[in-house]
């Protein structure tokens, strides 16, 4: 659905697989790397066991994404064992999924579940924006968008509740 974003990850396929200045090594694992001069000193161990060190001009571990959750790591955060995102998000992201199946790849037909999806145990404490995803790859920055809105639609609640039970 995003002809761009396609086109993109073709060409960057095509480089990978045909450019003789780049080395792709997958499977490796690096074990350590360390100033060489002016070159990288990689040591990696290989998908059989072996090790191996190279010296190299650059170097890029294309990984996957993981989110940091090192801010929120001593708070009460239910999160998602499989997506790292919140639990109530997660949950309505797979059941829509579930109920939609077509729509579950396009992340054009993404769309918000609401605030309370982004609370947490932690009073006043949302997790939104990509980290509210995890490792789930279909966040669009305008759902963050939508998210922020309706996060400050119920803190906005919220304060009207306390001030409405402080008056009785």
């Amino acid at each position: 659905p995003l002809p761009a974003r396609a086109e993109l990850g073709a060409r960057a396929n095509q480089i990978a697989r045909e450019a003789a200045w780049l080395t792709t090594l997958t499977g490796a694992v690096i074990e350590s790397v360390a100033p060489a001069g002016d070159a990288i000193r990689v040591a990696l161990r290989e998908l059989g066991g072996a090790m191996r060190e190279l010296d190299v001009d650059q170097l890029l571990a294309l990984v996957g994404y993981r989110p940091d959750a090192s801010l929120h790591r001593e708070l009460q955060i239910h999160l998602c064992y499989a997506s790292e995102g919140p639990m109530a998000l997660a949950s309505a992201i797979l059941s829509s999924s579930l109920a939609a199946p077509g729509a579950a790849g396009d992340c054009l037909k993404q769309t918000s579940h609401g605030g309370e999806t982004l609370r947490t145990p932690e009073p006043g404490f949302f997790l939104a924006g990509a980290k509210s995803y995890g490792r789930n790859p279909h966040f669009l920055l305008s759902l963050g968008h939508r998210q922020i809105g309706e996060i400050f639609s119920l803190i906005e609640a919220d304060l009207a509740a306390e001030a409405g039970a402080g008056a009785r």
